[in-house]
């Protein structure tokens, strides 16, 4: 190969390399402030002054980062925790404050989980 060909082949792998270590810190980021608007709902469950209008805040950001995240992660996981935010939203909506915070607290250790995935580590990558 001449040196053409290494330089194309040297920025490819920069290009992609760079777009990895933005796909984690970015995630990161917003999955980090998805918990702390996961954890304000359950303190708002836990004191049953949670509103629809509440939760429907926290929803919109869940679905523009679900929209984000299924780009680059499996739907498995994104798909479970969609699951339990509309759970949620049907137990405020009926005041069941109890079974909402049991779905935000599942939704907040998926939460914590999902991002873990973008990291590159030997488990991630095999």
């Amino acid at each position: 190969m001449n040196t053409r060909t290494w330089l194309i082949l040297g920025i490819v792998l920069v290009l992609i390399w760079g777009a990895g270590l933005f796909e984690v810190f970015y995630l990161q980021k917003k999955y980090a402030q998805m918990q702390a608007d996961c954890q304000r709902m359950i303190e708002l469950c836990q004191e049953e002054s949670a509103t629809v209008g509440d939760f429907q805040q926290v929803f919109q950001k869940w679905s523009k980062l679900k929209k984000t995240t299924e780009l680059m992660l499996p739907h498995v996981d994104t798909y479970e925790l969609h699951l339990r935010f509309s759970e949620c939203y049907s137990y405020i909506v009926e005041k069941d404050f109890k079974n909402a915070e049991a779905q935000l607290c599942v939704a907040k250790d998926l939460l914590e989980y999902i991002p873990e995935m973008t990291k590159p580590t030997l488990r991630n990558i095999a």
